[in-house]
């Protein structure tokens, strides 16, 4: 019976894999064509659209060149002027063929077929033709639009009415002024014939291709319209059109604003791959296409190939297939008969066991595969029996653990049992910790494995407990020690914040402080990954709802706030969001307190919840209170030390007042001995200090003036007040001002000072004689004096000053009547220079005019000084001189200066047009060359890449060599143009911070600046006031030119700094390069000159010749040193104003 059920099994299985191989093999070749044509489809897709990329840029670069043309012929005042004559006087042969010959190179060069002016009558003036010009409608409709906006403006293609002739051209204004750009005095119609110069760039395709084709299109209307000539069908040139709400037809979905590759059905219908694009700045659309068929042709005879080899191996697979069948039948009914046997010993043998044991016990096989359970492991997974026995022992491990149960097999095999911890996952999803009893049972041959588990998760809960209070021990003990440590806020609360972290294992930890002005919270420590949460809090104790949470609570209430599941604690509503988006689920703040005033509070948090129990809450809330105990020890430790610091900087600052006081200063006791004195008593009194201290000065010096001063000294300690006193001794004269110093609001000592007032008595006496000499030397200098009383304003001058006047010497005068012969401006000056002297003692020097007595104007001199008595200012005296004569000098001077200031400004005007014609010469210039090197470029990239198995090693490097100096020539063009702007180019000068531009440039060179081998150190640098594009285009320049000269160094060290310098701001940038020899200085910052080789290093010559014209244009200077191979200096200066 068993045989035969053995029989009639066993075959459906095979025929099952059988049938699965074959569609394997079926699934290969089909996967296999699918990524042929894939890989052949996405070639085509990268060389399609890398073919619709060329040609827009080729078009793109087309119309630029041609409104190029345009910009420049606009803005020539040559050209201007040209057509100003000619238009002025049509007849006039010569204007006209000066216009021809100025214009005529251009039109040749370009292939325009014809050039019209066109005035705004509308009248043509046609420069190549002898008959008069006829404008189509879309001729006159593009010129009328170029008057009423004075733009250049492209033509977009049409057919001429009456020739048929399809055109494109570009019409420009032409301007009275060039400059000024106003008053369009005609216009200039430039027409080209498409088909010479733009179709063939269009239809052209850069690789063999039986049916690729190049697309120009527009809308028109609900058409889409084609504008040039097709590869496939003739005549169509602005005459094909086809609807635009066509979904499969290519031209029709650009049309719509699609760009990208795009599958469809052409203008033939046939099936075609594409690639849209849009020409920008223009109305036109591009569409790059080939044929499916010619796409997918080496596809079709690898399919065949693949079909014939499937074949083969399904038909070679089933003959082995039947053959095996045949040979192991006999062998696989006996292995079931063993098997059998096996499985019916091993369930008897266990059964009783598996049935009654209180801990979970599982039997499996080699295979991992569960047999048999028992009641306990029922009830503890949530399965039923039936449902165990289609799981094996991988099911019932959580995720994380499952990579562990090879290695425990392993184990087990080799000691033949094993105690292990592991984590199992309930039917429920539930994961849980179990140890696991494992045992090798060998029946037969065959291996099989009993298990004895036990959940042990109320273990694991219990060590997890106890290791975190140990953690938070430890958190305790350390940041005691660190307060042992530290005598600063800041440092101990980064430091109690990272230990928390580090050793508490928190998420992250802060401390927040309340600002008493806004009581905001503000962050002022944080350590651990709050993922921006810090950044994003708002909390403010004033009793708004931030201040209802945890943090806010503790520093309102000063006590322990916990909110062990943020979930659903209402106080977190505020901060729920941001916090479970970090998995943050429980927290707790603790208050911090100075002498009993709550000044903040740390905070912290974990990603478990129900984190913080009755123990943790206990330590951590010591830990608070340790914090605020440093907090105040802190506190009164920088009291202290701000006191000590202040009375010791007092201390000096009296002993530095004492050593170099020019007044004599002095300290007495109650008994009239010295205590304190200054330094220059030594000189006054013959001794040195120390002798002095602690004496009287009857001591000092017996006498009778000595007795006289200790009396006004008794009397001042006793009566309690100031007195001052004059004193001569040994031929000096002296000020004394002595006083009391009340202590407990008795006078406990005596303080003075004492001023030598010797050299004020000889002053004084010096003042009367030098008074006398400059009456007498005024009178010989034509310089009179003058002077008045600051309370009558009455005042006296000398007989100089009433001559300029023109009055009489004995008529008396005042303040009124000497500012009454001042006129206008003059007079205010004079009146507010009098006014100043007299209330805050400010000297003037003014040159006025003023009309005499007998009314001649004249110019004076008048310099006025305050006169003081002790602080107080009694008079105003100065002197006055006649300098009509030396005013009428320098008017003559200003008249010259004037018309010098005028000539120059002429030949600067005529300089500057020089210029400008010269850069607008080489502007075209460099432009034209611009063309023909793309070409080159363009062409020997395409030979390049498309012939490349065809060319010899020989040939393919010239081809290189030449791509290589189109590039070059390319660079040196746009170098040359760089330079030729900057003469055009005005400043715009700003205020510039100079190291926020160089950490911008840095970073926008990235690529070019990155590297271990660079090292860049910049300096504080001062702000520069200066056109930002250009100085940071010298900044590049300079930058660059450091770090190419410094490759060849294994390190390249630069270092950027400056300096403000009188009324200059200096900057350089140093490295460690090549350097250069001295004696070159001069030419290296010439146009073209280079001190390299092109093969030491690339370049064009440019780069410091640009530097050079930008500081120039703003007033600097450049200049360079350098030490061969040891490296260079530039140096660059840019005026403050």
């Amino acid at each position: 019976m068993l045989m035969e059920k053995h029989i009639r099994k066993i075959p459906l299985p095979l025929i099952i894999i059988f049938f699965l191989f074959v569609v394997l093999i079926s699934y290969i070749s089909i996967h296999l064509y699918s990524l042929s044509k894939k890989e052949i489809l996405s070639q085509s897709y990268q060389e399609i659209a890398a073919i619709s990329k060329l040609k827009v840029k080729q078009i793109s670069d087309w119309r630029r060149e041609r409104i190029g043309e345009a910009e420049f012929i606009k803005r020539s005042v040559q050209f201007t002027q040209l057509t100003i004559a000619y238009l002025s006087n049509p007849s006039n042969k010569h204007s006209f063929d000066n216009l021809v010959k100025w214009i005529k190179p251009l039109k040749e060069n370009h292939e325009y077929i014809d050039m019209i002016l066109i005035k705004p009558d509308g009248s043509t003036y046609p420069l190549f033709s002898t008959e008069p010009e006829y404008l189509s409608s879309a001729d006159k409709a593009i010129n009328n639009l170029v008057h009423a906006t004075g733009e250049i403006k492209l033509t977009d293609f049409h057919q001429e009415d009456d020739t048929g002739d399809v055109h494109i051209g570009i019409v420009l204004p032409i301007f009275s002024d060039s400059e000024k750009k106003k008053d369009i005095i005609c216009t200039l119609m430039m027409r080209m014939d498409p088909n010479k110069n733009l179709f063939p760039l269009i239809q052209t395709w850069p690789s063999l291709s039986k049916t690729g084709e190049t697309l120009l299109l527009k809308k028109d209307g609900n058409n889409v319209l084609y504008l040039n000539e097709l590869r496939h069908k003739k005549n169509t040139t602005l005459k094909l059109k086809l609807p635009m709400n066509s979904q499969n037809l290519p031209a029709a979905k650009a049309a719509q604003g699609f760009t990208g590759l795009f599958e469809g059905y052409d203008y033939r219908g046939v099936y075609v791959l594409s690639d849209i694009n849009k020409i920008p700045d223009s109305p036109w659309f591009i569409v790059a296409k080939i044929d499916m068929d010619e796409i997918l042709t080496p596809l079709k005879e690898r399919t065949i190939w693949n079909i014939i080899f499937a074949s083969v191996i399904i038909l070679v697979t089933g003959l082995g297939i039947f053959i095996f069948l045949k040979q192991q039948q006999i062998q696989n009914l006996r292995k079931q008969i063993v098997l059998e046997q096996e499985k019916l010993a091993l369930k008897k043998h266990y059964e009783y066991l598996i049935l009654n044991a209180n801990d979970i016990i599982l039997l499996s096989d080699d295979y991992f595969e569960i047999l048999e359970v028992n009641e306990s492991a029922l009830k503890a997974y949530g399965y039923t029996k039936e449902e165990f026995k289609k799981l094996t022992i991988v099911n019932i491990h959580s995720p994380e653990s499952r990579r562990t149960i090879a290695y425990h097999k392993n184990l087990i095999d080799e000691q033949g049992g094993l105690i292990f911890e592991t984590q199992h996952i309930r039917k429920n999803g539930e994961i849980f910790d179990v140890e696991v009893s494992s045992k090798l049972i060998e029946i037969e041959d065959k291996k099989y494995y009993q298990n004895i588990i036990r959940d042990i998760t109320e273990k694991k809960q219990y060590e997890k407990k106890i290791l975190r209070h140990n953690r938070v021990y430890s958190v305790l003990s350390n940041i005691n020690q660190t307060i042992v440590r530290r005598r600063n806020r800041e440092e101990l609360f980064r430091e109690s914040c990272r230990i928390a972290v580090e050793d508490g294992q928190f998420k992250f930890t802060w401390v927040g402080l309340v600002d008493e002005n806004t009581k905001k919270v503000i962050v002022s420590s944080k350590y651990g990954n709050d993922e921006g949460y810090c950044d994003n809090i708002s909390i403010t104790v004033d009793g708004g709802l931030t201040g209802t949470g945890p943090t806010g609570s503790a520093i309102s209430e000063g006590k322990y706030f916990i909110c062990n599941d943020i979930q659903t604690d209402d106080r977190m509503k505020p901060w729920r969001e941001e916090a479970l988006k970090r998995k943050i689920l429980s927290s707790a703040a603790f208050p911090l307190k100075i002498f009993e005033k709550t000044i903040g509070s740390i905070n912290f948090y974990s990603t478990e919840r129900d984190f913080f129990d009755d123990q943790e809450i206990k330590l951590l809330e010591e830990l608070a209170m340790d914090l605020s105990y440093a907090l105040e020890f802190i506190e009164q430790e920088d009291k202290r030390r701000k006191s000590e610091e202040a009375l010791k900087e007092s201390e000096t600052i009296f002993n530095y007042f004492l050593s170099y006081s020019p007044v004599y200063v002095f300290f007495k006791d109650e008994n009239i001995r010295a205590i304190r004195l200054s330094k220059n008593f030594e000189q006054m009194l013959g001794r040195p200090i120390d002798e002095i201290l602690g004496k009287t000065m009857d001591e000092l010096f017996p006498s009778d003036l000595a007795k006289s001063m200790i009396e006004d000294d008794k009397k001042i300690l006793q009566k309690g007040e100031l007195i001052v006193v004059d004193e001569e001794l040994n031929g000096k004269y002296y000020t004394t001002i002595k006083f009391p110093i009340f202590i407990d609001n008795k006078p406990r000592y005596l303080a003075g000072f004492t001023i030598d007032i010797t050299e004020r008595k000889q002053a004084e006496k010096q003042l009367r004689e030098r008074d006398e000499l400059l009456f007498e030397m005024g009178k010989l200098a034509q310089v009179g004096g003058w002077e008045f009383d600051t309370v009558t304003l009455e005042g006296t001058w000398t007989e100089e000053v009433a001559k300029i006047h023109e009055v009489d010497p004995g008529d008396k005068t005042n303040v009124e009547f000497g500012s009454g012969f001042y006129v206008d401006q003059s007079r205010t000056k004079i009146e507010a220079a009098i006014k100043e002297a007299i209330e805050n003692g400010k000297p003037y020097d003014l040159e006025l005019e003023m009309i005499s007595a007998k009314g001649n104007r004249k110019w004076v001199r008048t310099i006025g000084y305050p006169v003081y008595e002790g602080n107080k200012i009694i008079k105003v005296r100065g002197s006055f001189q006649d300098i009509t004569k030396i005013k009428m000098v320098e008017e003559e001077i200003k008249k010259m200066n004037e018309e010098l200031e005028k000539r120059v400004a002429e030949r600067t005007k005529q300089l500057e047009i020089s210029n400008k014609e010269l850069e607008a010469f080489s502007y075209s210039i460099s432009h034209d060359l611009r063309a023909p090197l793309r070409a080159i470029n363009g062409y020997s990239n395409i030979v390049l890449e498309n012939y490349k198995d065809k060319l010899d090693d020989e040939a393919a490097e010239l081809l290189n060599s030449i791509t290589a100096n189109t590039q070059k020539m390319s660079q040196l063009i746009d170098d040359l143009l760089e330079f030729s702007r900057l003469g055009r180019k005005e400043l715009n000068k700003l205020p510039i911070d100079m190291n926020e531009l160089i950490n911008k440039i840095l970073t926008e060179q990235v690529d070019e600046l990155t590297g271990d081998r660079l090292d860049i150190k910049i300096e504080n640098l001062p702000v520069a006031k200066a056109d930002y594009s250009l100085i940071k285009q010298v900044i590049i320049n300079l930058l660059s030119n450091a770090i190419k000269f410094s490759s060849t160094k294994e390190k390249s060290i630069i270092e950027i700094g400056g300096r403000a310098e009188h009324d200059e701001n200096i900057y350089w940038i140093k490295d460690n390069g090549v350097g250069f020899s001295t004696k070159y200085s001069d030419k290296l910052f010439g146009v073209f000159q280079r001190l390299h080789k092109d093969s030491e290093f690339e370049g064009t010559g440019v780069g410091l010749a640009i530097v050079k014209r930008i500081i120039n244009k703003h007033g600097g200077k450049v200049w360079a040193e350098s030490i061969i191979n040891e490296g260079s200096v530039f140096y660059f200066s840019l005026p403050e104003n």
